[in-house]
């Protein structure tokens, strides 16, 4: 009877020993696990704003038509026509407080659609671009 109750200990036992060493195995071999290749990191749209592309388009449409930002005379002595102005305008914070920020209610139609406000706003915390 003693022998009987030992065999089943012992089969316990290995069983048990076999479960274990599969199961460590298996985890740190990573079995059964389909690989996944990594997910590209996606590339900052902020990163690739040009006024060429993206923003001379809303500042033509939004700032420099005709009697507002460009002309001879535009107003407020800001021409938004050109890249170098723009740029200094950009730069010295203008634009955003003025269009982005909203504080000098420009452009005078309305609003800037929000698309387009962060484009200008990605534009101009990258240096504006060209």
């Amino acid at each position: 009877m003693m022998k009987g109750i030992t065999a089943k200990k012992v089969s316990y036992l290995v069983c048990s020993t076999v479960l274990a060493l599969v199961l460590i195995y298996s985890c740190d071999r990573k079995i059964g696990l389909v690989p996944v290749a990594p997910t590209p990191v996606p590339v900052n749209t902020c990163d690739s704003v040009k006024y060429s592309v993206e923003i001379k388009p809303i500042l033509d449409a939004q700032c420099a038509t005709s009697g507002c930002h460009s002309g001879s005379f535009p107003a407020g002595g800001v021409d938004l026509a050109t890249y170098a102005n723009a740029k200094v305008q950009a730069l010295n914070g203008r634009i955003k407080a003025r269009a982005i920020d909203n504080g000098g209610g420009m452009p005078a139609a309305g609003q800037i659609p929000q698309s387009q406000k962060d484009l200008l706003k990605c534009w101009i915390n990258n240096g504006a671009l060209q």
